[in-house]
């Protein structure tokens, strides 16, 4: 098991986790609407859905359980 962190440390990661997975949410049918098919339109989604991935991981590992500790 992990160390329990205090709430105070949490809320600012959860704040900027948030901020990177919408922003990736907005900017990856951006990239695909404003790009014309090449290896930059693929390099930039995979980024942009790998960050979306990502982001989205460390919010749900980030969650609150409540008392029970439930998954």
């Amino acid at each position: 098991m992990g160390t329990a962190r205090p709430a105070h440390q949490t809320d600012g990661m959860k704040s900027l986790l948030w901020c990177v997975f919408v922003l990736a949410l907005i900017i990856n049918p951006v990239i695909n609407l404003t790009l014309s098919d090449g290896p930059l339109q693929i390099v930039l989604s995979l980024v942009s859905g790998l960050t979306v991935l990502a982001s989205g991981t460390g919010l749900w590992l980030l969650r609150d359980r409540g008392e029970t500790g439930a998954y």
